[in-house]
């Protein structure tokens, strides 16, 4: 059975019993992390961002680096959002090229950074969703379960009566404590500079 749990008017979750896909406003990923083009095609291609996010990106950093912009990022600029949505593989030639110019150190880092980003906004948002720690489960499973994720989801997929970093089966005030414990590191790594 499939459905939909609208949070709040910018956060999409659609979800059955074996996939769940996020679609986050470009505005909440950009307040919590500093994006790169990798983390941008990584978010798109996942679909926790929409194609119109590049639009977004570029006009930023076309603004804060008007004379060194590379030709991709004016090129995405002169998209209109229409021609994005209605034909949105118009983005990915330059997005492709955008990306490959990432170091490799920061695109290593693109996994944590987009998975902390969903966490937060699960987390956020957790007094009005129905189940968020099954929803934390399912990004963990989405991820290829993570080791930083362990503490807050993993206690349930290993199938046995053994909960990883706990003595017991945690309750569920102490896995949102380890959740908002995850957080805090992970701002302290991802989070922007004020």
């Amino acid at each position: 059975m499939e459905y939909q749990i609208f949070a709040d008017e910018n956060s999409i979750y659609e979800m059955n019993s074996k996939t769940i896909n996020f679609l986050i406003p470009y505005n909440y990923f950009s307040s919590l992390v500093k994006l790169n083009w990798n983390d941008i095609l990584f978010a798109i291609e996942q679909g926790y961002l929409n194609h119109q996010s590049t639009i977004e990106h570029a006009s930023l950093e076309l603004s804060s680096n008007l004379e060194n912009s590379p030709q991709e990022i004016m090129d995405l600029v002169c998209l209109t959002i229409e021609e994005v949505v209605k034909f949105p593989h118009l983005i990915y030639p330059y997005i492709n090229d955008l990306a490959e110019n990432v170091s490799e150190q920061k695109k290593s880092e693109t996994r944590d950074k987009v998975m902390y980003v969903i966490l937060n906004c699960i987390f956020e948002q957790k007094e009005k969703l129905k189940n968020p720690l099954r929803l934390a489960q399912l990004i963990y499973a989405k991820f290829d379960y993570p080791e930083s994720l362990n503490e807050i989801a993993g206690y349930i997929s290993i199938g046995t009566d053994t909960f990883l970093n706990f003595p017991h089966e945690p309750s569920e005030e102490e896995i949102i404590l380890k959740w908002s414990n995850y957080l805090d590191q992970e701002k302290a790594r991802f989070g922007k500079e004020i």
